[in-house]
């Protein structure tokens, strides 16, 4: 697995300081959590034993006219041409989402990993306006993170076919995130994702988001100067950043675990900048198990957009 590289210095290579989670050591002896606020709750539901701050300032290089040189398993992350049907103006409609968005994005993860079954569980819409708001779960993501612990996906795939979850389980399991602009070219706050082969294992640290609605542990990424992070400037809606946040084959060797990313600001934005608007899809992909008899075929599929169950 290579450790892909921009020869060339871009234009666009921007100096940033990333927001990382700051180390403390009593993240060894009691487990690292953070409350999260939903846009209705009230602003006093914050808290948490975690602190964040900036970075040393690092190159985020710009990787247009280098996208070929990344892939999925080969980094973590692809950016690739894959426009969608929906207008701008359907991303505020939850039901053009579901039922026209959610379908698209199936289908591509399907065709794009030769899945057998895509779960999406989750989707959101973001914009810049709460951006100021740490604690908010609407604006971008400031804090270098990858998405979710294996445990939390096996939880919730548990949860959600337990006559079916040792079977799934049992084959290659990814979690996924497709995210696009909705108003690009993106002029603010554009995505980074850090080369998988860089992220050192040791510098994530496993942390419990909490809201009123649900939890979940993702991992929080402490700076290390080994990792190379990467953008792709003026991204506009057609382009899809697909993202790794869990592979089980990973364990395997050859085959990057995961991206961390996380938002930044650019330099060039002014008072006067677009707000940067944002949808982002998380799916469970599942490839079953070809080569162990033993196991129990699954039952019919059951739809894979179940509204009863996307939170967003």
């Amino acid at each position: 697995m290579a450790t892909a590289k921009i020869t060339t210095q871009h234009t666009y290579d921007i100096p940033a300081q990333l927001t990382y989670l700051e180390w403390h050591d009593h993240y060894e002896t009691e487990k690292p959590f953070m409350v999260i606020r939903y846009p209705d709750d009230p602003p006093e539901m914050t808290g948490g034993n975690v602190t964040f701050k900036e970075g040393e300032e690092e190159t985020i290089h710009d990787i247009r006219g280098h996208e070929d040189d990344f892939t999925l398993d080969g980094n973590g992350f692809l950016f690739t041409h894959a426009p969608t049907s929906l207008a701008p103006s359907d991303f505020l409609d939850d039901e053009k989402i579901k039922t026209k968005y959610l379908p698209e994005c199936e289908a591509y993860l399907k065709g794009l990993l030769d899945a057998d079954q895509v779960i999406i569980f989750h989707y959101r819409v973001r914009n810049t306006i709460t951006s100021d708001d740490p604690y908010s779960d609407t604006g971008p993501a400031r804090s270098a993170h990858v998405d979710l612990s294996s445990q939390t996906i096996r939880e919730r795939i548990r949860n959600r076919y337990p006559d079916r979850a040792d079977f799934l389980l049992s084959g290659r399991v990814r979690l996924i995130n497709l995210w696009r602009p909705i108003n690009g070219p993106i002029q603010n706050w554009p995505l980074a994702v850090c080369d998988g082969n860089t992220l050192p294992e040791k510098n994530l640290v496993l942390t419990e988001r909490i809201r009123t609605r649900d939890k979940a542990i993702a991992r929080f990424v402490v700076h290390s100067p080994a990792m190379k992070w990467y953008y792709q400037s003026g991204m506009e809606d057609g382009t899809l950043l697909v993202l790794k946040n869990y592979d089980s084959h990973a364990e395997e060797g050859g085959v990057a675990r995961y991206s961390a990313h996380c938002s930044f600001p650019l330099p060039t934005a002014g008072p006067d900048t677009p707000p940067r608007e944002s949808v982002e899809v998380r799916a469970v992909v599942l490839n079953y198990p070809r080569d162990d008899p033993s196991l129990v075929e699954p039952k019919p599929a059951i739809s894979n957009v179940d509204s009863a169950s996307i939170t967003v």
